[in-house]
């Protein structure tokens, strides 16, 4: 690709996320590499042109682009300095880049704490890293285009400003969004492209596989070999059964293999059994094992827990308030997700979490002190829709037309358990949940054409 044409190819890719970034925009091209890095500025810290991206280091080694924010820049900062090193401005992003330089990419990106998704070229290894937060507050997608190509983004929007981009859906992907209603990393909605994981890090090379590390984990398995040990000798208020005991006991009457995890699967399901939708998408995995949380995790609420920090987390919560927050060009800060505390937390016993059907059941000890006891003590309130209300009456002419069996088998869907349960519904079963994920996949085909 020549330099003009891939020039002009960022230029698209960036103009499609102008919402995230409005304040500026910017471009870096190295035509003998063949990359190009675009940015969507929104200006929080320095404010003044010295911290433009894409950046270059002072050595001219490394280029780098980054969304968010690395809170510990000033102690990196300080480090640096140090070390002999002479910034320019006050941005984080600099502080980024003077890192890899002083440590290496690979290195610079497990001393960042904070919210980010970034991309750091390194001119002499002829390397791209794409790095991501450890509990995946900014997201990162990846894709392969020809051959021997790649892209990236904050979002999927960029990667459809490229005619070059093949958006053939992938089953695996759809079938995890409906029974799920989000698609868990590292898949993403189209066979070649997929989600940068939080704490890891990818790294490609032109003619090499990709590769992708793993520079942060959760301490789970010193916890359940420590909570092993210590067992027989916590206050018994730290072992009273909690409410996962309770779907051990339901298992336990039903007798079957694995139940514990079969009946919770079928509880956080849309659809439990998407293959009878989606032709050839098979049984799948349970969630804890497609994120690697495997059998050293013996406690079932552990596991429970762990899936909800390291998939439901990030790529159902978080990708929602991302998407809110940055369609509005607004910057969310979310101050309990510190990695830092979320390693402390691991090691307290599950009934300080949990106690009495009470949920964060020590941060609401912490809160009582400082506020009254109705604050503290009030129902979690949701951001919950009248969907069933709504598909029995202002949207069921819409709905109805997008689930016409002529629409569902062009989207790849059986129309016969779609069609049940839609009648079910109107009957007054409530079947709102099963049918949203559907109208919304088919909405997103119908806005991007695919």
């Amino acid at each position: 690709m020549d330099p003009d044409e891939l020039g002009a190819a960022v230029d698209r890719m960036s103009a499609a996320l102008v919402h995230r970034g409005p304040d500026d925009a910017g471009r870096w091209v190295d035509a003998s590499a063949g990359i190009g890095l675009g940015f969507r500025r929104l200006s929080i810290l320095d404010l003044s042109p010295t911290c433009r991206q894409p950046m270059e280091s002072a050595d001219g080694r490394y280029a780098c682009v980054f969304n968010g924010e690395i809170y510990n820049h000033r102690d990196l900062r300080a480090e640096l300095e140090r070390g002999g090193v002479r910034f320019r401005g006050s941005s984080d992003t600099e502080v980024i880049v003077e890192s890899a330089a002083a440590f290496g990419a690979p290195g610079a990106v497990g001393r960042l704490w904070g919210m980010f998704a970034l991309a750091i070229w390194d001119r002499a290894e002829r390397c791209l890293l794409l790095a991501r937060d450890r509990l995946g507050k900014k997201p990162l997608y990846a894709a392969r285009i020809g051959e021997s190509g790649w892209l990236f983004g904050s979002e999927l929007k960029a990667f459809h400003a490229l005619d070059r981009f093949r958006r053939e859906i992938d089953p695996r992907a759809v079938a995890a969004y409906l029974r799920f209603g989000y698609v868990p990393a590292p898949l993403a909605i189209f066979r070649d492209a997929w989600k940068v994981e939080p704490g890891t890090f990818t790294l490609l090379r032109f003619g090499h596989p990709v590769r992708t590390e793993r520079y942060w984990d959760v301490p789970v398995a010193w916890w359940d070999r420590a909570y092993k040990v210590a067992e027989p000798v916590l206050p018994l208020r730290f072992r009273q059964r909690q409410p996962g005991d309770k779907i051990r006991k339901a298992a336990a009457l039903v007798g079957a293999a694995r139940s514990k995890d079969a009946l919770y699967w079928r509880l956080v399901s849309q659809w439990p059994a998407p293959g009878r939708l989606l032709p050839g998408a098979g049984p799948g995995r349970l969630p804890w094992e497609s994120a690697g949380i495997d059998a050293e995790v013996s406690d079932f609420r552990e596991r429970m827990t762990l899936y909800d920090l390291l998939v439901y987390l990030p790529d159902d919560i978080l990708v929602k308030v991302d998407r809110a927050t940055m369609a509005a060009s607004l910057e969310l800060r979310s101050p309990l997700l510190d990695h830092r505390i979320a390693e402390w937390t691991w090691t307290l016993p599950f009934a300080m979490k949990v106690r009495r059907g009470a949920s964060k059941w020590i941060l609401r000890q912490v809160l009582s002190r400082y506020v009254p006891p109705a604050l503290v003590e009030r129902p979690k309130a949701g951001f919950g829709l009248p969907l069933d209300h709504w598909l029995r009456g202002p949207l069921r002419d819409w709905a109805e037309d997008a689930l016409r069996p002529g629409r569902l088998e062009e989207a790849g869907l059986r129309p016969a358990p779609i069609l049940a349960a839609w009648r079910r519904h109107l009957a007054g079963l409530d079947e709102q949940y099963r049918l949203w994920v559907i109208l919304m996949f088919l909405a997103w085909r119908k806005r991007w054409g695919v």
